[in-house]
């Protein structure tokens, strides 16, 4: 009996430590439950809010492969545009190489345009040089033709003179139309004049006082040399006597050659008498 109680005992006491050590456990379990529902409750929101996350980061996602996609389209088109502008980057390096060789060409030539332009105002200067010496000579020869001109001008009147004088085509009237009265001498000087060419004197009488004893006498001088000719009054040398009243119509001529001509009235018996004269050299 008493180890039926000992043993009854024992297994109270098994049973009672059991209980304490399930309750122990249970406490223990239903603190990790609630400690793992908290985790749990923690964890599902952050599920929900990974889930949302990764819900916008598929949204993202999506959105980033259009943008990509749009991307990879304006990277084709810009492949494109980039061989595009590489075939043209080709033809202007082929046009820049073509300009370049223009350009030294070109160089080239402005250099010998400056060269022939250098060597054109040269000539330049050269030529105006000449010109200024030819219009110098221009304008002397222009005085030159001009003075020879006047030469012309001058010897073409003496030749037409000369003309003249070879048929008596010149004249110079002396003395016209004036009265003359002799003085107790019966002799007064009409007019005096040098001849200088060979020619005649005409002495027109448009009236005269006496038409029988006036007349008229003309002395030439040559070189000291003293001739006298009487025409209408005693002549010394001969005697001879021709009145005014001899001349038909009332003109004397009378042959002279270069010399002093003196034309002077006279009368045949020294009275005092009037004539109008008119003398004029023929030439």
């Amino acid at each position: 009996m008493a180890q039926n109680n000992m043993i009854l005992i024992s297994l109270i006491v098994i049973v009672v430590i059991l209980a304490g050590g399930f309750v122990y456990y249970y406490s223990t379990a239903s603190a990790n439950i609630s400690n793992l529902n908290s985790k749990l409750n923690t964890d599902s929101q952050n599920l929900s809010s990974d889930s949302t996350s990764i819900t916008s980061l598929q949204n993202n996602n999506t959105n980033l492969n259009g943008q990509i996609s749009n991307l990879k389209s304006q990277i084709s088109n810009l492949d494109d545009n980039v061989s595009n502008l590489q075939s043209e980057i080709v033809l202007l390096n082929a046009n820049i190489t073509s300009l370049t060789s223009q350009r030294n060409s070109l160089e080239t030539q402005l250099m010998e345009a400056n060269s022939n332009v250098t060597s054109l105002k040269s000539q330049i200067t050269q030529l105006n040089s000449q010109i200024s010496s030819v219009d110098a000579m221009i304008t002397n020869l222009n005085a030159t033709v001009s003075s020879l001109q006047t030469q012309i001008s001058s010897l073409t009147s003496q030749v037409s003179s000369l003309q003249q004088i070879t048929t008596l085509g010149d004249s110079q009237v002396e003395i016209s139309s004036a009265q003359f009265t002799t003085g107790s001498t019966g002799l007064v000087e009409v007019v005096s004049f040098t001849a200088v060419y060979p020619g005649y004197v005409s002495i027109t009488v448009s009236s005269a006082s006496d038409q029988t004893n006036e007349g008229i006498e003309i002395e030439e001088i040559y070189s000291n040399i003293s001739i006298s000719s009487y025409n209408g009054i005693i002549m010394p040398s001969s005697g001879d006597f021709y009145p005014f009243s001899s001349l038909t119509p009332n003109i004397v001529a009378y042959p002279v050659a270069p010399s002093t001509v003196t034309v002077f009235l006279g009368t045949s018996d020294t009275t005092a008498e009037t004539a109008t004269l008119t003398v004029t050299y023929y030439y």
